[in-house]
């Protein structure tokens, strides 16, 4: 087996050609020729969320190592204000 580690999520194995992404405890395991496919459709749930107004799209910033990442959380009722 030759694992090609991409990041701390994902990895290749290059023997088998299939692609594996770990979310949370789930580990979902494509072969490459799918990969395209599964990522259009987590693209699309993206801009889904984007132009949603049911959604914020923002950032927020790790205080520990000051990593900015993306964040999608529900848009908060206007009543939770009052």
């Amino acid at each position: 087996m030759s694992i090609v580690i991409i990041d701390n999520d994902s990895f290749i194995d290059s023997e088998s050609h299939t692609v594996a992404i770990q979310i949370d405890r789930v580990t979902v395991s494509l072969n490459v020729e799918e990969f395209l496919d599964f990522f259009r459709t987590v693209s699309d749930i993206k801009l889904y969320f984007e132009s949603s107004p049911d959604y914020v799209v923002g950032k927020e910033t790790d205080v520990e190592t000051g990593e900015v990442s993306d964040i999608i959380i529900p848009k908060p009722d206007d009543n939770d204000y009052t």
